[in-house]
Parts: C-alpha cells; sequence; structure tokens
C-alpha cells in the first residue's frame, strides 16, 4: 500500500484501488491506507481482475511482474489491458532488466540466486516494454531507476484488432 499512500497525499480526490493475491497484505494496507477516504481493497490474482472491462483510467503496478512465471507476466499484461480504457494510463515499476541495465548483469543474475527468486532471473531477458507492445499497448517511456525500471504506456483509443481481449 506504500504506493497508494503516497498517491493519496498527492491526489486526495481521487478514487482508489489496490489488489494483491496476499490476504495479510491486502489486511495490512487497510491498516496502512486508513486515511484515504476513497478506497478499496482486494484479496485476488492480477490474472482475473475483479473488474469489467475498461474501468481504469490509470492502472499502476510495483514490483510484480518478477515474481511471475512467463505465462502469468502475459495473462497480466492481457488482463491490464482489458481493465483500462482506451487512451489509459499503465505505469509499472518492476526491478532492473538487461535490455536497460546490462552493466547491473552480474548483480541481478546474483540476486535470482542469492534471494532464492524462481522466476526472476527469466523475467530480467522478457523485456517489459516488449510485452507490452505484443500486448497492444504503446510504450511512452522505459527508464532504468537504480536497480529497478520504470515503464510508462498508453492503452490506444483506437485497439489493434489483433491486441488481445480488443474489441474493434
Amino acid at each position: 500500500g506504500r504506493m497508494l499512500a503516497q498517491l493519496a497525499l498527492a491526489h486526495p480526490q481521487l478514487r482508489y484501488f489496490g489488489l494483491d493475491l496476499s490476504p495479510y497484505y491486502v489486511s495490512h494496507a487497510k491498516h496502512k491506507l486508513q486515511h484515504v477516504t476513497d478506497l478499496s481493497l482486494v484479496t485476488g490474482n492480477a490474472e482475473s481482475m475483479p473488474w469489467r472491462d475498461g474501468f481504469f483510467d490509470v492502472i499502476t503496478s510495483v514490483h510484480l511482474f518478477h515474481e511471475l512465471p512467463p505465462k502469468a507476466r502475459t495473462n497480466v499484461y492481457r488482463e491490464m489491458w482489458r481493465a483500462l480504457r482506451p487512451g489509459g494510463l499503465l505505469v509499472i515499476q518492476d526491478s532492473a532488466q538487461l535490455s536497460d541495465s546490462a552493466e547491473l548483469g552480474y548483480f541481478l543474475e546474483r540476486f535470482s540466486k542469492e534471494f532464492h527468486e524462481p522466476y526472476h532471473a527469466g523475467y530480467m531477458r522478457d523485456d517489459i516494454g516488449e510485452a507490452l507492445t505484443a500486448a497492444g499497448f504503446e510504450v511512452v517511456s522505459s527508464e532504468p531507476c537504480f536497480v529497478s525500471k520504470v515503464v510508462v504506456a498508453h492503452k490506444p483509443l483506437q485497439s489493434r484488432a489483433d491486441a488481445p481481449n480488443a474489441t474493434p
């Protein structure tokens, strides 16, 4: 809930939603975010979010994708596409990837091994920007940020016919 807390301080007039697979994390976030007036936190899987098509103007994700196997990452990109309105904004912050932080390769490899992160090694080679483009998004920027990266994309107003879950 740290990201939602920061967003709510900067934009208290907005409505906020949070999703996490862990009931413990959702409970903890509810406690930490008591000051946020318009907030809904849900325990659930990002591969099948409980919101209708085009529900969100903005979707953010913080350090999720390096925790997922490849098929789940693809499913979450598709689900974000589905839940974001045309013209909507997507912002992903996650672990650095070799595509934009090759100089950190040794450390990224060690992270996967030392911290027993089973999907991290594959994640760092599976560029988020390329995956988002394949899912139909238009990537605005992809910037390394120390040992993380931030990718900003949007869902085009006119959906590509070949985009997942796109309706012409």
